[in-house]
């Protein structure tokens, strides 16, 4: 059976094309909420600010997770 005929090929596509878009308007999101000085480099900080940049992360991650392979499956 072929990955690409597979209903797998379709979750696989859905989830890389849902985690791109989620991180682009979180980032989006983050940048439009926080206020960045004119000098110095502290920014404005919030739960929201945060939970949202916690939030970004874990989905860069999970599709990293998806894009990548890791050295120990490749020698499996």
């Amino acid at each position: 059976m072929n990955f690409n005929d597979s209903l797998f090929n379709d979750v696989y596509c859905y989830e890389l094309k849902w985690l791109s878009y989620s991180i682009k308007t979180k980032c989006e999101h983050v940048f439009s909420i926080v206020s960045i000085p004119d000098e110095g480099y502290l920014i404005q900080v919030n739960a929201e600010v945060h939970s949202n940049i916690f939030s970004l992360l874990s989905d860069a991650a999970n599709l990293k997770k998806l894009i990548l392979t890791s050295g120990v499956k490749k020698n499996r």
